[in-house]
C-alpha cells in the first residue's frame, strides 16, 4: 500500500508540473518586469519559454507559473544532449543537476 501512495504522489506531481507547460513562448514574445515574465498582453505567463541556438537547435526550456519559474528547466548542448536540469518551485531554485557525458552532478 505504501508504494502505491508514493506512485500516486509522484504521478500527481508530474501532472501538476505538466499542466503549466501547455503554452509555448519565446523571449521575443515575453517581457521580464520586476522578476515576473509577462506575455505581450501584460499577463503573467503560464507555460514554457523556449530558446534556440542561432542554427535552430533547442538550447533552453524554462517553465513558468504565474510569471515565475516553476517546474524543471532544461538546458541542451548544441549537439542535442541534455547538460543541465534546474528544478524551481514558485520562482526559487530547489535542485540542480549538471550532466557531463554519462556523469550526473547534483547540488
Amino acid at each position: 500500500m505504501t508504494s502505491f501512495r508514493i506512485a500516486l504522489c509522484l504521478l500527481s506531481f508530474f501532472i501538476s508540473v505538466d499542466t503549466f507547460a501547455g503554452e509555448k513562448y519565446t523571449m521575443e514574445n515575453t517581457v521580464l518586469k520586476d522578476g515576473i515574465r509577462y506575455d505581450l498582453n501584460n499577463k503573467p505567463i503560464n507555460g514554457t519559454v523556449v530558446v534556440y541556438y542561432p542554427s535552430g537547435e533547442l538550447l533552453l526550456e524554462m517553465p513558468y507559473k504565474d510569471g515565475r519559474f516553476h517546474g524543471i528547466a532544461r538546458g541542451y548542448m548544441k549537439e542535442g544532449p541534455l547538460y543541465m536540469e534546474l528544478v524551481y518551485k514558485n520562482g526559487k531554485e530547489v535542485k540542480r543537476k549538471t550532466y557531463y557525458r554519462s556523469f550526473v552532478f547534483m547540488s
